[in-house]
C-alpha cells in the first residue's frame, strides 16, 4: 500500500486554489442600499463632495440639517422677480377697462416680463405664490371715478377706486395683492375711468416677486 505524502508543492497549490476562489467570491460581492440599516450611516461615513443634488430626495433636508453659515448668498438661486413701467401715457376710453403695457424694465431676474410680446403681462417662471403691485397716474380731470385692478388667471385679486383729485392735480392710484400662479400663468393691470371723455393714464410701476412655493 502506497501512503501519500504531503509535499510543499501540495500546500502551495491548495493555498493558491483557496486564494483564487476567495478572490472571485469577493469580487462578486456587491453592497446595495438593502444591505445598509436605516440611520446607520452618518456624515463621517460619506466622503466629502461625493453627494450630488440627485442623491437627495426632495423635501428631506431641514434647516436643522444645515450647518450655521453654510448657506451663503452666492449659493442661492435668484428669486423670480420683475419691476417694469411705461415711459409714456396711453388713452383710456370712458367706461372701458384698459390693460396697461410696459415698455421698460427696472429689473427682471427670471424672464418674468417680455419686452417684445404680451408686454402687459408679468408671467410666473415657476409655480408658487407671488406678491404683485402696481401704481398708475391719471391726467388731471375732476369728473367721474378712477380705478385700478390687478387681474390674475381666475379674475380680479386686488383693486382700488374712487373719485379723482381736483384739477390740476394728477390722480395716482396703487394696488397690491397676493396671487397663487402655476408655471407660465400671468397677471395684468387694468385701468378704468368714468369721466365721460378719453383720459391719459400711465403705468408708473408694475412689479411681481416670488414669495414661496
Amino acid at each position: 500500500m502506497i501512503r501519500p505524502r504531503l509535499t510543499f508543492a501540495n500546500v502551495v497549490s491548495v493555498l493558491a486554489l483557496f486564494t483564487a476562489l476567495g478572490g472571485s467570491s469577493y469580487a462578486a460581492l456587491e453592497v446595495t442600499g438593502k444591505d445598509v440599516k436605516d440611520s446607520s450611516l452618518t456624515s463621517r461615513d460619506i466622503k466629502d463632495a461625493t453627494l450630488r443634488s440627485a442623491d437627495i430626495k426632495p423635501h428631506t433636508l431641514r434647516t436643522s440639517d444645515l450647518k450655521n453659515g453654510s448657506v451663503t448668498p452666492d449659493k442661492l438661486a435668484d428669486v423670480p422677480a420683475a419691476a417694469v413701467f411705461n415711459q409714456s401715457a396711453v388713452t383710456a376710453k370712458p367706461a372701458a377697462p384698459k390693460t396697461l403695457h410696459a415698455d421698460s424694465e427696472i429689473y427682471d431676474t427670471a424672464d418674468v416680463h417680455s419686452s417684445t410680446k404680451h408686454t402687459g403681462r408679468l408671467t410666473a417662471p415657476v409655480a408658487g405664490t407671488y406678491a404683485v403691485a402696481a401704481v398708475i397716474d391719471w391726467d388731471p380731470n375732476s369728473d367721474g371715478f378712477r380705478s385700478l385692478t390687478l387681474v390674475g388667471p381666475s379674475g380680479d385679486f386686488a383693486s382700488t377706486g374712487g373719485p379723482p383729485l381736483p384739477t390740476p392735480a394728477f390722480t395716482t392710484q396703487n394696488a397690491s395683492g397676493i396671487e397663487r400662479l402655476d408655471k407660465r400663468q400671468s397677471v395684468t393691470v387694468e385701468a378704468l375711468q368714468g369721466s365721460g371723455v378719453p383720459l391719459k393714464v400711465r403705468l408708473r410701476r408694475f412689479e411681481m416677486t416670488f414669495v414661496g412655493g
